[in-house]
C-alpha cells in the first residue's frame, strides 16, 4: 500500500524583505526545479535543494508545503506529519488573522488543502 499526499498550493511565493532579488530570483528557480523533482517523483535529489531554499526563508508555506511533498514520497510520514504541524502553527500565528479580515479569500487560503488518501 502507497500513500500519497496530494497539495494544492495556490500561494504566491512571499518571501522575507531581507532577501534580495537576485536572491528571490535564484529561490524562484530552485521552487521550479524542486517540483518538476517531484512531479518525477525524484524526492531524494529534491530534498537537499528544498533545505537549500529554507535557509533563506524557513517560515515560507511554500517551501514547507514541497518540503512536505518531498517527506511523503521518501514515506517519511512521521516527519511528514510533524511538518505539517508545523506549517498550520506558522499560518495560525503569522497568516490566518489577515485571512480573516480579509474576508477569507479562498484563494489565499487553499495551500492548506492536504489530502492524505490509503491505497
Amino acid at each position: 500500500m502507497r500513500r500519497y499526499i496530494h497539495s494544492i498550493v495556490f500561494v504566491v511565493v512571499t518571501l522575507f524583505p531581507l532577501i534580495s532579488v537576485g536572491e528571490e530570483t535564484d529561490l524562484r528557480k530552485m521552487s521550479e526545479t524542486i517540483q518538476a523533482l517531484i512531479f518525477a517523483e525524484k524526492f531524494t535529489e529534491a530534498e537537499p535543494l528544498v533545505h537549500q531554499c529554507l535557509q533563506y526563508a524557513p517560515e515560507d508555506l511554500y517551501f514547507l508545503s514541497q518540503f512536505d511533498l518531498v517527506l511523503n514520497g521518501q514515506h517519511k510520514y512521521q516527519e511528514a506529519d510533524e511538518l505539517r504541524n508545523r506549517i498550520r502553527t506558522i499560518w495560525e500565528t503569522h497568516y490566518k488573522a489577515s485571512w480573516i479580515a480579509e474576508g477569507s479569500p479562498v484563494w489565499k487560503g487553499s495551500w492548506d488543502r492536504m489530502l492524505v488518501p490509503g491505497k
